[in-house]
């Protein structure tokens, strides 16, 4: 009965967070989240909604903490890769970025997003022939990258 009860818990708490960060309360939103982590330490949606409300409030080196917690969770969910691609090029860890999103590439070979995320990466890089390969493949994938 108390495993059920703190689930009950986690997922109260996770659909509070849902709310507060449609209503664009990520303040809200992450105490939410957290709560829901705290209930369900495994969750892989807690810290994946966690990382995203983070990301929102510019607080990168945490959103990423909570994304590599999904990816400990499950290391083939490719938003999760695409997503701490995103805080690590913000933090100017542009290498690192391009690594997650060739993760997630490796992981969705039909991901336009993470190929259009790697060609802006390598592009930063002054990679600009892989870089337009990058775009390239994005567009072949999903022509609204054009």
């Amino acid at each position: 009965y108390r495993v059920a009860a703190g689930a009950n818990k986690a997922d109260d708490a996770l659909q509070q967070g849902i709310q507060l960060y449609q209503q664009g309360d990520f303040a809200g939103a992450e105490s939410a989240f957290k709560r829901a982590i705290q209930q369900a330490p495994n969750s892989e949606e807690a810290h994946f909604r966690l990382g995203n409300t983070l990301q929102r409030q510019n607080k990168l080196a945490e959103a990423e903490t909570a994304y590599r917690s999904v990816l400990r969770l499950n290391p083939e969910n490719v938003g999760a890769y695409i997503n701490l691609g995103i805080v690590l090029d913000d933090q100017g860890k542009t290498k690192q970025a391009v690594e997650a999103y060739e993760q997630a590439i490796q992981r969705d070979p039909n991901s336009a997003t993470a190929y259009h995320n790697l060609g802006i990466a390598l592009r930063r890089m002054g990679k600009t022939e892989d870089a337009i390969a990058a775009y390239q493949r994005a567009i072949d994938l999903n022509p609204r990258y054009t």
